[in-house]
């Protein structure tokens, strides 16, 4: 609330129209009376309290001298407006019983019928072209084959969801809003639920707030802001990051290929500019933090035996949910995703058999042949925690699993 000597601006959203005329009336009653009506406020001058009726109405356009006219016939006078939205008010003691109160609701109901029925008409015209824009774009470029790749299915399976809440959600809203007209007629007094502007306004304030939430989550996590970047360091335990180490799968010292991260960084901004935080960098841990949802740390890792040797690269994925069944779908994901991913480069090996007993809930292995070489896939699960590995050196996977088994017990 910002006071202003006398007057006091206060939000008006979060309201229906007979909450908006309830809400005015406690105000007039605690001695502020409405003064002007603008885009996103009401103003309110300190007066006497007093008992004032209050009606908000919206024309289709601005008033005319004559619908103006028409309301101050009824005793009603202009408080204010704001383009189409008007707010009339007159003296409490004109008012012999809860008829006009009832007159005012059913008005506003047959408004919002209306305007609602526009709404949806207008949205459903506007999806249906663009869903027609894009069928026609696909038809352009991929001819008959879009029915066969199931491209046009997918797009109209994509907006179908938005067409079905638009007409399921809209006759719902229809149907409840004829049913208190209904009562309304009946002589039903209008309830406090329905002139109730406080908890409307919380529910709405509860509604931006989550909205916004959300979209600053989405946006935190696509623009990468959840992610931490750095040098993998050179002697660090399973419990500073979970991630099975290329030195202890070789049993040998390695050297390090590639400059440190830094460096690295440096030399992905001449060549992918904004896109380098993106980039995968050579012995690199990468952190994502996705709120208290999960722990989640990649590794990328390249070593060689000697200068004249072979790059040896292990590749690491590991996430920890918050419960076990997110977990679940985690593991259900990675190993659908293997199950989709084919090309002309990329072969899976499903014929390579672990003799090694471990204690995972889940566990997949298998060969990826990628031409040149190949390297072991390894996905395993055990209660909260989840890792996937890509590994082109010698180890035997028993040995990759035992590990894995080290690091799942120490982040435990």
């Amino acid at each position: 609330m910002k006071t202003e000597g006398k007057r006091i601006r206060r939000w008006k959203g979060g309201m229906d129209a007979v909450q908006t005329a309830q809400y005015l009336h406690d105000m007039a009653a605690n001695g502020w009376i409405l003064d002007e009506v603008g885009y996103l406020l009401f103003v309110f001058r300190e007066e006497e309290p007093q008992e004032l009726i209050y009606r908000v109405v919206t024309m289709k356009e601005a008033a005319i001298g004559e619908e103006l006219a028409k309301y101050e016939a009824e005793g009603w006078k202009v408080a204010g407006n704001w383009e189409e939205q008007y707010v009339f008010v007159k003296e409490r003691d004109l008012w012999a019983d809860d008829t006009l109160e009832r007159q005012i609701a059913v008005e506003e109901f047959d408004r919002q019928l209306e305007t609602d029925a526009d709404l949806r008409k207008n949205m459903t015209i506007v999806t249906l072209v663009i869903v027609a824009f894009f069928l026609v774009f696909l038809f352009l470029q991929h001819g008959t084959d879009m029915l066969v790749d199931g491209l046009g299915m997918n797009l109209l399976i994509s907006f179908g969801p938005n067409l079905l809440i638009l007409v399921v959600g809209g006759w719902l809203m229809s149907r409840r809003l004829r049913k208190k007209k209904e009562r309304m007629l009946d002589g039903e007094s209008v309830s406090a639920r329905d002139a109730d502007w406080r908890g409307s306004r919380i529910r709405t304030a509860a509604a931006i707030a989550v909205g916004v939430l959300l979209i600053g989550w989405g946006l935190y996590l696509e623009a990468g802001w959840n992610e931490k970047q750095y040098d993998l360091p050179q002697e660090i335990s399973y419990e500073d990051i979970a991630a099975v180490r290329l030195e202890k799968l070789e049993n040998a010292p390695l050297l390090r290929v590639g400059d440190p991260y830094e460096k690295q960084r440096e030399w992905a901004k001449q060549y992918y500019g904004s896109y380098a935080h993106f980039h995968i960098y050579d012995n690199t841990v990468t952190e994502h933090h996705a709120l208290i949802i999960e722990k989640r740390t990649e590794t990328d890792q390249r070593m060689k035996k000697s200068e004249e040797g072979e790059d040896i690269v292990l590749h690491t994925d590991y996430h920890k949910c918050i419960v076990e069944s997110l977990a679940e779908k985690q593991y259900a994901r990675d190993l659908e995703w293997e199950d989709t991913f084919y090309d002309d480069h990329v072969k899976w090996d499903r014929e390579l058999l672990v003799t090694y007993e471990p204690v995972f809930d889940e566990l997949h292995v298998c060969r990826k042949d990628l031409g040149m070489e190949s390297d072991i896939h390894i996905l395993c699960r055990q209660g909260r925690q989840v890792m996937e590995l890509d590994y082109t050196g010698q180890a035997e996977p028993e040995r990759i699993l035992q590990e894995v088994e080290k690091v799942f017990e120490a982040q435990n």
